[in-house]
């Protein structure tokens, strides 16, 4: 199979790991990506892996400022004289369907390419209104409504990464086949535990318990509620602390929280790092803490961080929202979301069960790598392609892991 891959989040290298299984099976992959993006508040430039494909690297207006869903390509005659070129037999828009470069790709793709099937992607987990959620005067929520209609309608398929974007597909009656079908992955190669056990090992060597969370600062992201456990926690243990890594809008929130409940010693916040740093920063934690709740209609709609944390040996505490549940589920714990009190019982009982936490970890691991390796993914992907190139009848079609 010849395969187009358009995506901004594959900007990052270690998200392109999957093409290179899909490359070993035989098959040719066009991958295109922004030369620039700011990708989960990060400036990222393009970093090239060195596969068995050609990745092209095209400017964008509005993809350095990281606008997801209005950004879009500068297409220029290269690029399309390669489009052409290479003839793919599927698009994989690894874009929303709203979204202004999933419209322009499609237009794009249809001038340039015949009989071409076009897959896309979603993981809205909510029935989303964009003219009520944008406000009647904001003109984005008539142009998403209006991309999202023209996606549906000019597109082949689709894929859902949970339960939940598949019933917000049936909901808005997506007219063609649609898979349910998980995309996330964990690259092995930089993610696992870089010795036995290596946050149990930090313990004994600083006598420090390290709770950790990596990911923006944004409302539903929920770090009050943690903040407010360590301030329970605090009382009853001596040696623990508590890293933020990350950036946002909520961070100067967070700051006065910290002063007011006077945790300046048992809570830091830092910013970012580059994504290669993440394993080894993943790999000092004593327990990872996702506590994402819903907020405006916005919840977690995966937490790849969470299964990044997993794949390191760090065990996890999520919140009960959305899909973290079950990435949790027989590997890590869950608590109810926004209730701060329940989280610091559940980190007092890590905290206090040393074989609990070994438990988790390695069952962690091990669900990761069975689940959601790069290896698997693209299996999960090439089955997508095949069906749609050989036009079953069905309408649905559920490939997991779930």
């Amino acid at each position: 199979m010849r395969i187009l891959i358009a995506a901004h989040a594959l900007v990052i290298k270690e998200y392109q790991k999957f093409i290179d299984y899909i490359v070993q099976e035989k098959n040719d992959v066009l991958l295109i990506t922004p030369a620039k993006y700011k990708e989960s508040g990060k400036d990222v430039c393009v970093d090239y892996n060195i596969s068995n494909y050609k990745h092209i690297a095209v400017d964008t207006i509005l993809g350095k400022e990281g606008k997801q869903h209005l950004f879009f390509y500068l297409l220029n005659k290269y690029v399309k004289d390669e489009i052409k070129k290479f003839n793919p037999e599927i698009l994989y828009l690894y874009e929303e369907p709203c979204s202004t470069v999933t419209r322009q790709f499609i237009r794009a793709i249809k001038k340039l390419v015949r009989n071409i099937k076009i897959v896309l992607w979603t993981s809205d987990n909510v029935n989303r209104n964009y003219i009520k959620e944008k406000g009647w005067f904001d003109p984005r929520g008539y142009w998403f409504t209006l991309n999202q209609r023209y996606s549906y309608l000019n597109s082949d398929g689709i894929i859902a990464t949970t339960r939940d974007s598949l019933s917000v597909l049936r909901e808005k009656k997506y007219p063609k086949k649609i898979f349910l079908s998980s995309t996330h992955f964990i690259n092995s190669e930089i993610f696992f535990s870089h010795s036995s056990l290596q946050g149990i090992k930090n313990e004994k060597e600083k006598n420090i318990f390290y709770l950790g969370y990596i990911g923006r600062f944004v409302k539903y992201k929920n770090i009050e509620v943690v903040i407010k456990a360590m301030n329970v926690v605090a009382e009853k243990i001596d040696n623990i602390k508590l890293i933020l890594i990350g950036e946002g809008p909520e961070k100067e929130n967070y700051i006065s929280l910290v002063n007011e409940y006077s945790l300046e010693n048992k809570i830091e916040i830092t910013p970012f790092v580059k994504y290669n740093k993440i394993p080894e920063i993943l790999n000092s934690f004593s327990l990872f803490i996702l506590p994402s709740s819903d907020y405006n209609g916005v919840s977690e709609k995966f937490g790849r961080v969470v299964i990044e944390a997993m794949s390191c040996g760090v065990p996890v505490i999520v919140s009960d929202q959305g899909y973290l549940p079950v990435l949790a589920e027989n590997a890590g714990t869950v608590f109810k979301a926004d209730d701060h009190n329940e989280l610091a019982l559940k980190i007092i009982e890590l905290y206090n069960n040393k074989s609990l936490r070994e438990e988790m970890a390695l069952k962690g691991m091990k669900k990761v790598n069975t689940l959601y390796s790069a290896e698997k993914t693209a299996e999960r992907f090439i089955k997508i392609f095949k069906i749609l190139l050989e036009n079953h009848n069905e309408k649905e079609f559920h490939l997991g892991p779930f």
